[in-house]
């Protein structure tokens, strides 16, 4: 007998868990993370915003001043630089910015805290353009990232933040604001939603695995009382089954023998007709109890996957007409009807189908009264089928 591979439940929770486990907290993790940066940016964009309309009214305040100075216009000129730097330190340089372009409606850079980009066109920035076009916009520039058109790399984390400026000589500015402390605070509290999770999620993990290793106990127990049950009712089947055959094996002997004195008493003697009729009664009674035996015996390799049909073709008429005259000698009170019509040949096991027959007309006589009628009949059925009743 094929052993069946046994299905570890433990092994398989402990597995699925962990990965569940390490899966649910990097996603956490991931989720987390990304939800404070999105606010971060948000944030810094808003404070930009402020920054942007303080700087503004002090860069205007300062153009005004040069205006009524008669001062000329020209953005690399170093006193027009100066008044702007003036500006910037009095309105944002305390305010954690590390870097700041302003910028005309052509796009070109009026003022920087990088002298080396004024007078520049920063041409294809869609977030240029978009600050241009009155929206405001943010992205979070990790340390060592480029993030100036002169491909300057940062040494801290910074918010690049795009400010619509309104209508005037000064459209946009762009901010950078330092963002390294708030950055590192983000990835603190996302190791601490790791960390939080890791431990719900072991404690969750420990208690399931208690209730997990119970049930498997209690399903291996009750695996090895049904393994036993089985064994056990394997062992009374195939006794039954051996008691079952040696039963009528046995049964058989004293029907032969019964059979042949019998036919032994019809041979030697001169029986009246009464005996005859008594002793033809016996013959046909211990006949049909051989075939009842002989049912029992099929039954028996039906049940093991033994049982062989011998299947041919024969006319329905062959198996019906020697069932009928074997049945008449009882029949003597009753009529008997045969419709048959004249039928194709059936694809049959002659023996079984014999067998089925004699059980019907064998019904029929034990439950028509005397003087009554017995019909049997065939039709044809579907897929070249055929109906006996």
């Amino acid at each position: 007998m094929s052993q069946t591979k046994s299905f570890n439940l433990i092994r398989y929770f402990a597995l699925t868990s962990l990965i569940a486990l390490l899966g649910t907290s990097l996603l956490a993790s991931l989720l987390f993370g990304a939800l404070m940066r999105l606010t971060l940016v948000r944030e810094a964009e808003s404070d930009a915003e402020a920054i942007a309309r303080l700087m503004l009214a002090e860069f205007n305040a300062e153009l005004n001043t040069l205006s009524r100075q008669d001062l000329p216009l020209a953005w690399e000129d170093r006193r027009v630089q100066e008044r702007f730097s003036e500006a910037f330190t009095r309105s944002a340089g305390a305010l954690g910015i590390v870097k700041i372009k302003v910028y005309d409606d052509a796009g070109r850079i009026i003022y920087s805290t990088d002298t080396s980009l004024i007078g520049l066109m920063d041409t294809g920035n869609p977030a240029l353009e978009a600050a241009l076009a009155g929206r405001s916009s943010s992205k979070l520039a990790r340390a060592e990232a480029v993030a100036d058109l002169s491909g300057e790399t940062f040494t801290v984390d910074v918010v690049e933040t795009y400010v619509p400026a309104g209508e005037g000589i000064i459209r946009a500015f762009e901010i950078y604001q330092d963002a390294t402390d708030i950055v590192k605070q983000v990835t603190r509290a996302q190791w601490m939603v790791v960390g939080l999770n890791a431990l719900v999620m072991g404690v969750l993990f420990f208690v399931l695995f208690l209730i997990v290793r119970h049930a498997d106990q209690i399903i291996t127990r009750q695996t090895t009382a049904l393994q036993a049950a089985n064994a056990e009712l394997r062992r009374l089947e195939q006794l039954k089954a051996d008691l079952t055959n040696m039963i009528i094996h046995d049964l058989k002997n004293p029907l032969t023998a019964v059979m042949g004195y019998t036919a032994l008493l019809r041979r030697l003697g001169s029986p009246t007709a009464q005996e005859e009729e008594f002793l033809l009664k016996i013959h046909q009674s211990s006949e049909r109890a051989l075939k009842l035996i002989a049912n029992l015996l099929d039954i028996s390799r039906l049940e093991e996957g033994k049982l062989e049909l011998k299947q041919q073709a024969v006319p329905l008429q062959e198996v019906v007409e020697p069932v009928v005259a074997q049945f008449s000698p009882l029949l003597q009170d009753k009529t008997l009807h045969l419709d048959l019509p004249d039928l194709p040949p059936l694809w049959i096991d002659r023996d079984m189908v014999t067998r089925v027959i004699e059980n019907l007309v064998s019904n029929a006589e034990k439950h028509t009264r005397a003087g009554g009628n017995i019909w049997i009949s065939g039709r044809p059925g579907p897929e070249g089928s055929v109906s006996i009743s």
